[in-house]
């Protein structure tokens, strides 16, 4: 791929050098930048005299090894000089502002927004992220806030690829609409939305999000549906949303029999209009540029190639901030587009070999022909880039699909096509109202149906498998085997590719049914407690979820325990709290059964009722319960008393799998305990004496506090998991 293309591989070169500057930021001193900036500068000698000497293969690779080592110095400095502009924003941390923000982009609880004024005296344009309690209504990108801020310096790489360093709180927040054209249009489009959708059950808040990149609607419980398909990439702006505008624009005035470079200007206006339209949102912006170099390519070069023009996106992108380097937007968007670009040759080849049969042929024969390539050119597009997004989700997701490239082929087409009409009647909708709802009815249905037809997937629990299953490293290690098989054998080495695209086809088969195997030994009791408090109990394929405190469920805990859904979810206290932390988990997880604790007073009534309507959203049973409730994971039996948060009750859980009780006990519990094994994990007020089991565990915390028990009770940190063979009748005790 890289022979004859130099721009591309000084690219991927010093792209390297931005992540190992990225990987090696800690070390980011004075001497260590003076390292690179005299590699840089000898490299840059040596080349300079390489050009006048005579152009043997030796001369030539010195060259070549000069430019090598140039580029691999310059992505490392390239960091440097980010670090040392985002590290003076320390300076800020936990100070108190009044400043005015504008609004870039907004999400379902903060928004990111650039500073306007700042009496700290934070430049203007400094990007902010803004946690907010809860989303005020219609606010869109553009809006102006104005607010008492206290800010926090981040140093998180993935904030950074935002190109965000600060963070805030805000009170006596007041929000200004937006006065400008742009402003107007994006409110216009969210409003419009609203009244062209109102009788649809999804379309609504997947129009705001498509078209204007608003996702303050978006619900996590869509997302997820999505993510199981494996086409939530759809539901943000991104290549395929600016391509369907930028390159609709472009084809529209070829048809007109324009000048190719007139076109290219006017696709290039539209690419760079739409990402001001949506308020430069890191993902519209990564795609206008790799849009916008491949028309700006069309315009100046005789013949563009689309993987210079791929790789000189990127080189501008990490110019622009190195750290986006770590997003994982630009990584799935730069490996399936460059995918789909190595899979294109052999698109052309199958294409061919079927229409010179179809020309030799007659009736039947002839559609046969036609139909084969129609299916199988969308299915090889569909599978590159699965293959090529594999290792960057294996790395950064916790579970992937695997029907991915069947559903792609069948639900892109259709959303865009939804998305189309979304467009025309966003449009229009200022104009004739009526003719918009027209217009828009179609994408509606089209929404809808490809969200109820993914929906249907995940209450079927078909679609995702685990990336924390066993063996799941093998498909991992094997995509990137048929990369490199693409990346550098030759166009000719057909059956090279077939052969590892087969076996990495298989290997995730196999891993998904070892998987099955594998945690159908095997009995699992967890405690956690960090951001969040938890029990989760795992048993012959079914799962309890004990919520019993802390910022956001854990639904970490139940993928790292290769499953992907929860039968039994349950509630132990009714407050707002433990609604933030259903509605985290709801989002996040499939959940069959909620278990919800009767109301007491007017305020858990309200919780309780705001739960009810979550569960009917996101079909969830639910049963109600009041001081005790009972469940069953397989042969385990589950069964709590208590409610956590109230101090006139006493929370105790008991556990009993393979002929072993499981005492967990909180909430100040006073009375004696007999079981195999005891794990306290909050204040025990009994007598530390009369505990009676073969092995009692107990947070750090409660050790320290009990001096005189320290002999009995063994401690540990933030989890503590118990884990059953089945098979052996045997178990283990330890931290994850």
């Amino acid at each position: 791929m890289f022979k004859n293309r130099r721009i591309a591989a000084l690219v991927s070169i010093f792209a390297v050098g931005v992540v190992f500057g990225i990987l090696l930021r800690g070390s980011d001193t004075l001497y260590f930048r003076a390292v690179f900036v005299a590699l840089a500068a000898v490299s840059g000698v040596i080349c300079l005299f390489s050009a006048r000497f005579e152009r043997s293969e030796r001369i030539k690779r010195i060259s070549a090894a000069a430019f090598a080592v140039a580029a691999f110095s310059l992505g490392v400095l390239r960091v440097s000089v980010h670090n040392v502009s985002s590290e003076s924003d320390i300076r800020f941390s936990g100070k108190s502002d009044t400043a005015e923000f504008i609004v870039s982009e907004v999400a379902s609880s903060y928004v990111d927004a650039r500073v306007d004024s700042s009496e700290l005296g934070i430049d203007k344009g400094e990007s902010v992220r803004i946690y907010l309690e809860s989303m005020p209504e219609n606010i869109v990108a553009g809006d102006k806030i104005t607010a008492n801020a206290v800010y926090r310096y981040n140093d998180s790489i993935y904030l950074r690829a935002s190109g965000i360093s600060l963070t805030a709180t805000c009170e006596s927040l007041e929000i200004v609409s937006g006065e400008s054209l742009l402003c107007k249009v994006r409110r216009s489009v969210a409003e419009s939305s609203s009244s062209m959708y109102s009788e649809f059950k999804y379309a609504d808040q997947i129009s705001k999000s498509v078209i204007v990149g608003d996702r303050s609607d978006m619900d996590s419980y869509v997302f997820s549906l999505y993510n199981n398909a494996g086409i939530s990439h759809v539901l943000a702006i991104s290549g395929l949303h600016l391509s369907i505008i930028a390159m609709g624009v472009y084809n529209f005035l070829i048809s007109l029999s324009v000048k190719r470079k007139i076109c290219a200007v006017f696709g290039f206006i539209t690419a760079v209009g739409y990402t001001v339209l949506v308020g430069f949102s890191a993902g519209a912006v990564r795609a206008a540029v790799m849009l916008s170099v491949l028309l700006l390519s069309r315009m100046f070069m005789r013949r563009s190639d689309s993987f210079t023009s791929l790789f000189l996106a990127l080189a501008l992108l990490l110019l622009f901030n190195p750290y986006s380097m770590v997003s994982v937007g630009l990584q799935l968007s730069f490996l399936c587009s460059l995918g789909i670009m190595l899979a294109e040759p052999h698109i052309t080849a199958i294409n061919s070999f079927f229409a010179e049969r179809k020309h030799r042929s007659h009736g039947l024969v002839t559609v046969f022909y036609k139909l084969v390539p129609a299916l199988i050119s969308p299915a090889i597009v569909s599978f590159s880039a699965s293959v090529f997004s594999f290792p960057v989700l294996f790395l950064s997701f916790d579970s992937v699909s695997y029907i991915s490239p069947l559903i792609n082929i069948v639900a892109v087409p259709l959303f865009t096509l939804g998305l189309k009409f979304a467009l025309v009647a966003a449009i229009f909708y200022p104009l004739l109202p009526s003719v918009a709802n027209i217009i828009a009815m179609p994408a509606g249905y089209l929404f809808d149906f490809v969200t109820d037809a993914s929906e249907r997937l995940y209450q079927s629990n078909i679609g995702s498998i685990s990336m924390h299953a066993p063996l799941m490293f093998i498909p991992a290690v094997l995509s990137v085997a048929v990369i490199a098989v693409l990346l550098f054998c030759s166009k000719r080495k057909k059956k090279a590719v077939l052969i590892s695209a087969s076996v990495f086809c298989v290997s995730l088969i196999a891993c998904s049914a070892l998987n099955a195997i594998n945690l159908a030994d095997k009995a699992v009791v967890e405690y956690g407690k960090a951001s969040a408090e938890y029990v989760y109990v795992y048993s012959e394929d079914t799962d309890v979820y004990i919520d019993l405190g802390g910022y956001a469920a854990n639904t970490r805990a139940v993928f790292e325990n290769g499953r992907t859904a929860l039968n039994d979810y349950i509630i132990v206290s009714l407050n707002s709290y433990a609604l933030k932390r259903f509605e985290n988990a709801s989002g996040d997880v499939k959940i069959s059964c909620v278990y919800v604790p009767e109301p007491k007073n007017a305020e858990e009534t309200f919780t309780y009722q705001i739960i009810k309507e979550l569960c009917n959203r996101r079909k969830c049973d639910i049963i109600n319960y009041y001081d005790s409730v009972s469940a069953f994971a397989g042969g385990v039996k589950v069964a709590l008393s208590g409610r956590n948060g109230d101090p006139a009750n006493e929370t105790y859980i008991t556990i009993d799998v393979l002929e072993k009780s499981i005492s967990l006990t909180g909430n100040g519990y006073s009375r004696a305990i007999s079981s195999d094994i005891a794990v306290l994990f909050d204040a025990y007020n009994g007598n530390y004496i009369e505990l009676k089991a073969e092995s009692i565990y107990a947070n750090e915390e409660i050790v320290a506090m009990t001096a005189e028990s320290q002999r009995r009770l063994k401690p540990f940190d933030k989890r503590l998991r118990i884990e059953f063979d089945v098979s052996e009748s045997d178990f283990e005790i330890y931290e994850p």
